[in-house]
C-alpha cells in the first residue's frame, strides 16, 4: 500500500493487531473490585491496584505532631515483587506524608505523620489513596525489558532485516530495543586485485557489483604510479569510465562512485615497477561519517 492510498478498516484493523491491540497480545483479563480496592490483571503477568482508605487514629507522640498509623490493607490477591506505590494521605482537615511504606505480597502497611500539631490523644481521621502495580504471576512476558507489547512494537517497526541509521554514537538498539542488533562499518570490502605496473593500460581484471549502490575505489600504490584507472563492461576492451586521472601524488586514491550491478573490467595504467600494486573495492554501507547504521539480525 502506497502512502497516497487511503487506509481502510481492515487496514487499520491489522495495524492495531500488529501493535498488540487486534490479536491482543497482551489484554486485561481481570478487573474488579474487593473492598476498597479496584484492580486490574494482564494477561502479561502485571496488574494494578488502587483505593481510598479511611481510619480513625489518635495523636500519640509529645507535642502531638505525628499521627501513628500502622495501616495494615491487605489485597484481594497476592503481588509478586510490588513495583510501584503511588501514595498520598491526608489527616483531618490538614495535610499529612507517609514517613514509613512498605509493601509485601500479601499487605500493604505505613505510618504518616500530620503537617500541624494536635493535642496528644486527639482522635483524627486519616485518608489514605493508595496506588500499587506489581505482578500477578511469576512467568510475566517480557522481551529485551520492554515488555510484551514493546516486543510486537519492535517487530512491526523494525523487523529482522531492517536497518536502523542514528547520529547518536551512543545510542545501541541491543540495550534500548532488544533483539540482535549489528553494528556496520561504513565500508566492507568486497574484493582486490593485485596488478604489476608495466607502463601500459592493462586489463587486471574483474570485479562484480552485486546490487545497485555506492562504492569506493582505491588506487593504492608503493611503487610504478598509476597514471590512470578506469572502468568499462565486460564487453568493451577500452576502459570508459574514468576512476583516476593520475593528478593525485600521495601514495593512495579513493573515490566513491554510485554504480549499478554488473560486471566491470578494470583498468590501469601504472609506471613501470618490479612489484605489486594492489586496486581495492568497498561496498559503501552509509555515507555520512557522523551517522552511525545498524542492521537487525535477529
Amino acid at each position: 500500500m502506497s502512502y497516497s492510498e487511503a487506509i481502510t478498516k481492515n487496514d487499520l484493523k491489522k495495524i492495531l493487531g500488529n501493535i498488540g491491540f487486534g490479536s491482543l497480545n497482551d489484554y486485561i483479563i481481570e478487573q474488579g473490585t474487593s473492598g476498597s480496592w479496584n484492580y486490574r490483571k494482564w494477561k502479561s503477568g502485571y496488574c494494578e491496584l488502587w483505593g481510598q482508605f479511611y481510619q480513625t487514629q489518635s495523636a500519640y507522640t509529645t507535642g502531638g505532631f505525628i499521627i501513628g498509623n500502622n495501616s495494615i490493607t491487605k489485597y484481594p490477591f497476592t503481588i509478586i515483587a510490588p513495583l510501584t506505590q503511588a501514595t498520598a494521605v491526608t489527616i483531618g482537615n490538614g495535610g499529612g506524608y507517609i514517613t514509613f511504606d512498605y509493601s509485601r505480597t500479601d499487605y500493604w502497611s505505613g505510618i504518616a505523620e500530620s503537617k500541624a500539631q494536635h493535642a496528644t490523644g486527639t482522635n483524627l481521621g486519616i485518608t489514605w489513596n493508595l496506588h500499587v502495580m506489581g505482578k500477578w504471576k511469576n512467568d510475566v512476558d517480557t522481551y529485551q525489558g520492554i515488555g510484551s507489547i514493546g516486543a510486537v512494537l519492535l517487530d512491526t517497526f523494525h523487523p529482522v532485516g531492517s536497518y536502523y541509521e542514528t547520529s547518536d554514537v551512543n545510542f545501541n538498539p541491543n540495550t534500548a530495543w532488544g533483539g540482535t542488533w549489528v553494528k556496520l562499518a561504513h565500508n566492507t570490502l568486497l574484493t582486490s586485485l593485485t596488478y604489476r605496473p608495466n607502463g601500459n593500460t592493462t586489463d587486471i581484471g574483474n570485479i562484480t557489483i552485486p546490487v545497485d549502490g555506492y562504492y569506493m575505489f582505491i588506487v593504492g600504490w608503493s611503487n610504478g604510479k598509476p597514471l590512470f584507472a578506469g572502468l568499462s563492461t565486460t564487453t568493451q576492451n577500452s576502459p570508459t569510465q574514468v576512476i583516476y586521472d593520475g593528478t593525485d601524488s600521495g601514495g593512495e586514491y579513493n573515490v566513491v562512485m554510485y554504480m549499478t550491478a554488473g560486471t566491470n573490467k578494470v583498468w590501469v595504467r601504472a609506471q613501470s615497477a618490479t612489484a605489486n600494486n594492489t586496486f581495492y573495492v568497498y561496498k559503501v554501507n552509509y555515507v555520512d561519517d557522523n551517522v552511525n547504521r545498524w542492521h537487525r539480525t535477529a
